[in-house]
């Protein structure tokens, strides 16, 4: 990665090249995996700390909405990559809302947050912060 000058001077940002296609498709599959996977996580969570199973099976379906459209391949990257992080962020904020706002599943979110840094673009990670800070200042009132 190197550093090139924004216009006008006034400011840094780093500029890299694009993860080819097939480097891009398995990092893809890695973070896909992980979100289907907290399809029925968040439903097994919620059964354990004595939701209903209908309760539950709400929760999964509002992951299941992102992953949907994270999945085709006829969407480009960077929706796919936005949409696979919405729903990673918001597997967090269901966990931690099924917790009773348990500071220990706030973690949750960290981890998902340093995933998205695999795509090594900055739109999936800014929107992946921009939604933690959201829901931290909606959630601290």
């Amino acid at each position: 990665m190197q550093l090139t000058c924004s216009t006008g001077g006034a400011g840094y940002s780093p500029a890299g090249q694009l993860l080819p296609d097939d480097v891009w498709r398995a990092r893809h599959r890695i973070v896909l995996g992980v979100l289907w996977a907290h399809v029925p996580g968040v439903l097994l969570f919620s059964l354990l700390v004595g939701e209903t199973r209908g309760h539950g099976l709400i929760e999964a379906a509002i992951v299941v909405a992102p992953a949907l459209i994270a999945t085709p391949a006829r969407l480009g990257r960077t929706a796919r990559s936005v949409a696979a992080c919405v729903g990673l962020v918001t597997s967090s904020v269901i966990l931690v809302h099924l917790s009773g706002g348990y500071i220990e599943l706030h973690f949750h979110f960290f981890v998902m947050v340093a995933l998205m840094a695999i795509y090594q673009k900055w739109m999936p990670f800014v929107v992946s912060i921009a939604y933690v800070v959201a829901h931290s200042r909606l959630s601290s009132r």
